[in-house]
């Protein structure tokens, strides 16, 4: 073989090996993303499970019928109109 029919064969050679470098590289990144995106799916699991438990209690509290006398009470109170003093205590929002 000549010089030049071996400058062929080692860039053909480059060529494959940097082909199979790449292919590695991309199944790594796509590996990676996968669990990356397993991770992210687990904690959003998580957090709707947390959520429905939140969900849960609040259902609970709002269907107890005014059991709990103080929920009872604070209850009635808003009905209650606010005295005129309390009113000029009071500043706005804005």
């Amino acid at each position: 073989m000549h010089g030049i029919q071996w400058t062929a064969v080692i860039i053909v050679a480059l060529v494959f090996v940097s082909g199979i470098i790449k292919t590695i590289y991309r199944h790594k990144e796509k590996t990676a993303v996968n669990k990356l995106n397993d991770i992210s799916s687990q904690k959003m699991e998580e957090e709707i499970l947390s959520m429905k438990d939140r969900i849960a209690v609040l259902e609970h509290i709002v269907t107890d019928n005014y059991q709990n006398f103080a929920l009872n009470q604070a209850i009635e109170a808003l009905d209650q109109p606010v005295p005129k003093s309390k009113k000029e205590n009071i500043s706005p929002l804005v």
